[in-house]
């Protein structure tokens, strides 16, 4: 996996982004602290100022623990969030269920 040097902005704590190389479906993954806390800010950034809805899509454990600081600070920059809740589990990663 390629990694890109830290990314430092004076206000916030530093980050690394890494890419998962998959050709087309490459996606990067962002490294750091304290990012569930930054999360609407920093998606605000990427989707831009017109986007005004999200999906949070998780499994009730997870949700459980970190959906009301994530969907606060989502709401906080601005996005109306729906919120879908599935089994744990990869056998539930289908276009089935959603």
């Amino acid at each position: 996996m390629k990694q890109s040097p830290l990314s430092h902005q004076p206000s916030s704590p530093p980050r690394r982004t890494v890419l998962v190389p998959l050709g087309e479906r490459s996606y990067q993954i962002v490294i750091g602290a304290d990012l569930l806390g930054r999360a609407g800010e920093l998606i605000r950034s990427t989707l831009g100022p017109h986007t005004q809805s999200v999906a949070v899509i998780s499994n009730p454990t997870v949700f459980d623990r970190y959906g009301q600081r994530l969907t606060e600070g989502l709401a906080q920059a601005g996005f109306r969030v729906v919120t879908h809740l599935m089994a744990d589990g990869e056998r539930y990663k289908t276009l089935r269920t959603v």
